[in-house]
């Protein structure tokens, strides 16, 4: 797992953080949100996301618990995250770099030098581990001057 500073804090989060919106506390019961916590740990993942309305507030109970196991001063927790839009047109950019839709958007995400960490979700245990091979990629100037023509004004990112 990489880490990056998060704001002048001087704290060092992963790269990609996990979210629980519309899965904790709600389409995966609470023992497999619990063991794809501590599994996300396990791989290096120390941020993770989480609302008061996030499934109506249990999503909450549910990190609570999972982080009540773990060492809580290893761990960071956010509120929010953005996504990217027409990844329809993106798809044929992410399977030319040899990546996953979801890689890709990570990537393109973690390419940004104010960019500390990214949330990420998941259900199954192989979705945690498919989105961490978005770690340390790099995409080429010329991917990124293709996905910001396809995004159009909307992009108003910083160039690493």
């Amino acid at each position: 797992m990489h880490y990056r500073r998060l704001g002048r804090s001087g704290v060092k989060v992963s790269e990609l953080a996990l979210g629980s919106w519309l899965t904790y506390g709600g389409s995966v019961d609470e023992k497999n949100s619990v063991k794809q916590m501590h599994h996300a740990f396990a791989q290096g993942i120390n941020f993770f996301d989480t609302a008061n309305v996030y499934a109506h507030g249990a999503a909450e109970n549910v990190v609570g618990k999972a982080l009540s196991t773990l060492k809580r001063e290893e761990c960071f927790i956010a509120t929010k995250v953005e996504t990217l839009e027409k990844v329809q047109r993106l798809t044929t950019l992410a399977t030319e770099a040899g990546l996953t839709m979801s890689q890709f958007a990570l990537a393109w995400c973690l390419r940004q030098s104010n960019i500390s960490s990214i949330i990420i979700g998941a259900t199954k245990n192989f979705q945690i581990d498919e989105n961490l091979k978005a770690a340390g990629v790099k995409l080429s100037a010329d991917l990124i001057e293709r996905a910001e023509a396809i995004l159009g004004s909307n992009v108003n990112a910083v160039r690493a």
